[in-house]
Formats: structure tokens, C-alpha cells, sequence
């Protein structure tokens, strides 16, 4: 563990090298309040490695110098944190305070029909997690941070799933290890409890079209976050060099698949598979004019065996973590008899990372995720040696782990 003066001196000099290269490019340094451009202080390259080393050493300090008592005060009650996101969620707060200029509380108060010395208070602890400020006493405006929760889609639907699915299920998870002490089914889940079902996730949220619907756009936020990132999945696998046609299995609407296609013009072809439902709500138009004659849809399930022979590369991004390692072998069951010599098996998910070995911040989020899993599908992420085990295991020795980078695992057919 570095001292704190180590992590300071990590602090000034990354810090400096991400405030030099912002000024050099004439960009915006980065700020709380709201700017017309948010995506212009993105980061990228180096500098969001310095980003995270900045972060993660920032975070250690913070906590060093806090004390474990403090450290305990803080994260106990940081509970009401997802509370008073539930009500901005509820209320819709941040669609009600305007984008430019500020309004009373008062006015505030009238729009969202809670009473004004209640929403003062629940307003006051949103300013704790950069949401809203206080420009003037009485007067709430926005942050950068309530500006998206008010305008970006994506971070709604985010944030409703958040509060209106993860937190219920979370606060079950004890009473879920309790009734279900040994390895359990997706039905046996703190999910199941929080919403009194004993359907699994997947086919309960499809009886909830409002919540489905939501449920999408909140995958489309994580999409395009992080090391979910499609951009940067592009550039973790050499499509170049290994492809000229692909399945992306159980690929939804499409979208990675296109982002594939694009960024590869060498690519001959590409099929989106999905169950039956999903590709019959496709468009007509679902099919880009510019990707004609190199994107299909197909109606299939991966629990059912791969039509589609001889693929360079079987591609599934997130599908693995949402099942259980005997289920993850029928899937392998299913597809590696249509794969030959030389196929791939392209997998896009969240590595958990040996303990300690990589940036904190990103090891917690995939902690998280792996959290997640347990709660909503009785399913996990997984290590590298987990994947490998998996996979080699699953498909009887004859797929070879060839690469592992990031989120995004790469095994060849070799027999």
C-alpha cells in the first residue's frame, strides 16, 4: 500500500498531465456546472489511464486519512444515497427544475407536489452527490450531473432501473442466502423475494412492457460507460486479421453487430441472432442502407444448436454472466459443432481481476456487477482461469483460450 504521500505525489503529477492536455487542445477543464459540450473533456488513451490513476489513488487518500471509523460512518449511511435517487426519479425533480437559469423552491415545491421544507431537505443531500446546486439561497439549478438525469434517456432509464428494480432486490439479498443457502436456480433469488415472482428475471420482465422498455435503455447507458464500451471492445479483438463473417448471438436490435460492420469495412458479413420476439419487432428498415448486403437478422436461441456453420467468429457480448456455469455448457454444446478449425469464439464480458492487480475503481465496479449476477440470476462473472476453465472444459478441450483483454476474451477452434 503507497503512503500518503506517494499517493499525493500520484495525485499532483496525473493531475497536472490531464489539466496540461486539456489546455493544450483547447478544451474545457472539467467542472460541476453545466457546459454545452460534456463530451468534450471525454478522455481517452493515456489520459484516461491517468484518469484512473488519479481516481484510484485520490479514493485511497481519502479514505487513509478518513480513519476506519469515519470510512464506517460514511459507507453505513450512504444507504440514503439510493433513497433520495429514488424520489428525484419518482417526482421526476430533474425534468421539473428548468435547463437554464434556476427555480424557487417554492415554484419547485408546486411543480413536483412534494412540500417545499421536505424537497428542501431531499434537494440539500442531492448537492452531496454533485446533483443540483444552490446558486442562490432558495433558488436550485442544475449540474452537469442533473442535466443529464434530465435530458439523456439512457441515464434515466438508468437510474430508474437502478431505484425501481436494483435497490428492492438488493435489500433481499440476505433473506435470498438464507432461504437458499447452497447453490440456487434463477428462480431462487433476492429478486424473486423483492418482487414475489418464480419466474426468472428475463421472462418476468417481459410481462412488464414499462419496465422492459426501460430495462433496454438502461442497457444502452452501460453500452457506451467504461469498459462496457463498445469502442472499446472494437479494439480488444483483431477483427481485421480474423474475420470476414460473424454471429453475434443474441444480439438484440443489432447495434453492436453494425458498430462491428462499420468499423470494419473488410468484413464480408454479418448475422444478428435473437429469439423469435425480438427479431419480430425488428423494423422493416431495421437494415442500415449503408450496411446492405452485409447485416441479417435471424430469429434463434443459443439454448437450441447453432444453424449458422463455419463462421470465423461466434461472437456473444454479456450472455455467458447471465447464467450458471451448467447452462453456460449447453450454450457451448449447441455451438461448437457448427464451428471449424480456426472459428472463434469471441466473448465480450466482464473479467473479474485477481484481487489487488488492477485500478480499484474498476475492480469494485465488476465486484459490483458480480453482485448483480448473484442477486437478479443466481449467475456470476468470472475470472480469466474461470473463462478457461469454462470454456476448454465446456467444449471438451477443443476451444483454446487465445487472448483475454479487458472485457473481451478471444478462444480458437483448434480440432
Amino acid at each position: 500500500m503507497a503512503t500518503i504521500l506517494e499517493l499525493s505525489d500520484i495525485i499532483s503529477s496525473r493531475t497536472k498531465l490531464i489539466h496540461d492536455e486539456l489546455q493544450a487542445s483547447g478544451r474545457p477543464q472539467p467542472t460541476f456546472d453545466v457546459i454545452q459540450d460534456p463530451d468534450a473533456i471525454t478522455l481517452d488513451g493515456e489520459l484516461q489511464q491517468a484518469q484512473k490513476e488519479l481516481r484510484d489513488a485520490a479514493q485511497k487518500l481519502s479514505d487513509l486519512v478518513a480513519g476506519p471509523s469515519n470510512l464506517l460512518l460514511e459507507q453505513l449511511f450512504s444507504f440514503h444515497d439510493p433513497a433520495v435517487m429514488r424520489v428525484l426519479y419518482t417526482f421526476k425533480i430533474p425534468q421539473a427544475v428548468p435547463l437554464t437559469g434556476s427555480i424557487s423552491f417554492d415554484d419547485l415545491s408546486a411543480k413536483v407536489g412534494i412540500e417545499v421544507s421536505r424537497l428542501r431537505r431531499i434537494l440539500r443531500y442531492a448537492y452531496s452527490l454533485r446533483i443540483f446546486q444552490e446558486p442562490e439561497p432558495e433558488h436550485v439549478s442544475h449540474t452537469q450531473l442533473s442535466c443529464e438525469l434530465a435530458t439523456a434517456q439512457p441515464s434515466i432509464d438508468m437510474l430508474g432501473h437502478m431505484v425501481d428494480e436494483e435497490y428492492p432486490t438488493g435489500l433481499n439479498l440476505a433473506q435470498a442466502l438464507s432461504r437458499w443457502p447452497g447453490e440456487s436456480g434463477p428462480t431462487n433469488t433476492a429478486y424473486n423475494i423483492a418482487f414475489e415472482t418464480d419466474q426468472p428475471w428475463f421472462k418476468w420482465i417481459g410481462t412488464e412492457p414499462h419496465r422492459a422498455v426501460r430495462f433496454a435503455g438502461a442497457m444502452g447507458f452501460l453500452s457506451t460507460r467504461g469498459i462496457n464500451a463498445i469502442d472499446l471492445m472494437l479494439q480488444r479483438f483483431d477483427w481485421t486479421a480474423n474475420c470476414k463473417t460473424f454471429v453475434d448471438v443474441g444480439g438484440s436490435r443489432g447495434h453492436v453487430a453494425m458498430a462491428i460492420l462499420r468499423a470494419f469495412p473488410s468484413i464480408q458479413h454479418g448475422l444478428v441472432q435473437d429469439l423469435p420476439e425480438i427479431v419480430a419487432q425488428m423494423p422493416k428498415d431495421a437494415q442500415p442502407a449503408d450496411l446492405e448486403g452485409r447485416l441479417d437478422f435471424a430469429a434463434q436461441s443459443f439454448l437450441e444448436p447453432q444453424p449458422v456453420r463455419d463462421a470465423d467468429v461466434y461472437f456473444f457480448r454479456y450472455i455467458f454472466h447471465d447464467y450458471s456455469d451448467a447452462v453456460c455448457v449447453q450454450i457451448l454444446d449447441n455451438l461448437v459443432p457448427s464451428m471449424r478449425k480456426g472459428s472463434r469464439l469471441v466473448i465480450n464480458d466482464f473479467i473479474v481481476p485477481a484481487l489487488g492487480t488492477g485500478c480499484a475503481i474498476d475492480e469494485r465496479y465488476t465486484r459490483q456487477m458480480d453482485i448483480h449476477m448473484l442477486e437478479f440470476m443466481a449467475s456470476k462473472e468470472r475470472t480469466v482461469d474461470d473463462w478457461r476453465e469454462l470454456v476448454e472444459s465446456g467444449s471438451k478441450g477443443m476451444l483454446k483460450l487465445e487472448s483475454a483483454r479487458v472485457a473481451t476474451l478471444s478462444f480458437v477452434k483448434e480440432s
